[in-house]
């Protein structure tokens, strides 16, 4: 009587099959991935840099006498601000003065006084502003420099 065997050698061409099946989807998956990594790469947000306008140092005399010299850095909401107000830059310079004169050196001590003459040059520059008609504004004041002498 005849019987049928399978061979091992009849099993080859499906070890062959499976192998074939497996490398196409291995190249097909590794296909897709380079599809989505490389050709839609979202562009990430920019982060706004922020835009500074220095003022040259000033120098004030105070109210009791002594020597105020101060440096500061005005920030802008954009850099086409800066070119806006570069001219403004000498009035800024005299609002500065200003502000240390109206100061005595006990009104001047400490972190709180310092973050209130801030406040004090922002509220003036953006009031002169104001008066000139010019839309650009200040955000904030940053001392460069801040040195009471005796």
């Amino acid at each position: 009587m005849a019987t049928a065997t399978s061979s091992p050698r009849a099993s080859g061409g499906e070890l062959k099959l499976a192998i074939l099946i497996g490398i196409v989807t291995l190249v097909a998956l590794l296909g897709a991935w380079a599809y989505t990594r490389l050709s839609s790469q979202p562009e990430e947000p920019k982060r706004p840099v922020p835009t500074w306008l220095g003022v040259s140092p000033v120098t004030a005399q105070t109210a009791d006498g002594r020597i105020l010299s101060v440096k500061v850095n005005l920030l802008l909401k954009n850099e086409e601000d800066l070119d806006v107000l570069r001219p403004y830059e000498p009035a800024f310079k005299s609002l500065v003065a200003e502000a240390g004169s109206g100061f005595d050196a006990t009104g001047l001590r400490g972190p709180d006084r310092i973050l209130e003459f801030g406040v004090l040059v922002k509220e003036s520059v953006n009031e002169y502003l104001n008066e000139q008609q010019v839309k650009p504004r200040i955000k904030r004041v940053a001392f460069e420099e801040f040195k009471l002498m005796q």
